[in-house]
């Protein structure tokens, strides 16, 4: 599984749940110490929509934060742009399409 962060750098939302991303993802890339024996379908990446104008329109992306699960082919958006949202209330979203199956 591919996990996308949509963010835009003026936005203060993403500002405020980029450490919680990025725990998730340190988690993911430890959930093994065997390098060799790592979860290889878990991988997480960003994209700025401004610079990315195309990954935004590929994943409909209308605000941010956004996040988009990507599963052998099959996209899952998940939105996180709610005002008043916690880092830990995003990072159980996102963890809950990442490690659902």
């Amino acid at each position: 599984r591919v996990v996308l962060k949509a963010y835009a750098t003026w936005c203060g939302s993403c500002t405020k749940i980029a450490p919680a991303f990025d725990k998730l993802a340190d988690e993911a890339a430890a959930a093994s110490p065997d390098p060799a024996k790592r979860e290889k379908k878990r991988i997480f990446g960003t994209f700025d929509i401004d610079a990315a104008p195309a990954l935004k329109a590929q994943y409909g992306v209308t605000t941010v934060p956004h996040f988009v699960v990507v599963d052998g082919g099959d996209v899952t958006s998940v939105r996180a742009s709610y005002v008043g949202s916690s880092a830990v209330e995003v990072a159980a979203l996102v963890a809950s399409q990442l490690w659902n199956s």
